[in-house]
């Protein structure tokens, strides 16, 4: 497939990607979603489980060295896309992945916040300014589980995130959140 009219996405924080998990996401997700992206896989290299989506390219995956935490994206195989390894952050657990659309190119970024990280806010921001400067891009969707809500502290630095990126929150309350910045 060329350029995309409309993409379907979904974020779900998995707690653990297991067979079980799998199943679940290929009987739910798979027929509504051409994008599905997860956070806390607490996935590792040496793991035994099969991975693979029937109809989608093999997903991409940032595991983390110690338990916990993780990232996965799949990817329907009718869409063209790059991972884009070069923008994802040594300081925040993201990935990025670039498609086409009718209107550009769309970056599309898998971003979760431990709840201990207190340089987050700090790192995310200097991440997407990174990426919109490198990349000449400025239309992104981050699907990020925040592990904020609105009360004070983290609140106060989600609110402030949102307000200097002018983003548009569709699922705000809701962990977690999805986040578009566009031009």
């Amino acid at each position: 497939m060329g350029k995309l009219n409309n993409v379907s996405l979904c974020h779900s924080n998995i707690r653990g990607l297991t067979s079980d998990k799998l199943r679940a996401i290929k009987n739910s997700l798979c027929y509504k979603y051409d994008i599905i992206t997860l956070s806390e896989t607490f996935l590792s290299v040496s793991g035994t489980v099969n991975l693979e989506l029937q109809g989608y390219h093999p997903v991409i995956r940032r595991d983390r060295e110690t338990f916990g935490g993780g990232l996965a994206i799949y990817v329907k195989d009718n869409i063209l896309f790059k991972h884009k390894v070069n923008f994802s952050s040594n300081n925040i657990e993201n990935l990025w992945i670039e498609i086409s659309t009718v209107q550009g190119k769309l970056f599309i970024c898998n971003c979760y916040r431990p709840p201990s990280n207190d340089v987050f806010w700090e790192c995310l921001s200097d991440n997407v300014e990174h990426v919109k400067s490198e990349s000449r891009v400025q239309n992104m969707v981050l699907l990020v589980d925040f592990n904020a809500d609105l009360s004070p502290a983290n609140g106060n630095k989600l609110l402030e995130f949102c307000l200097t990126y002018n983003l548009q929150p569709i699922a705000l309350l809701i962990k977690p959140s999805f986040l578009t910045i566009t031009s």
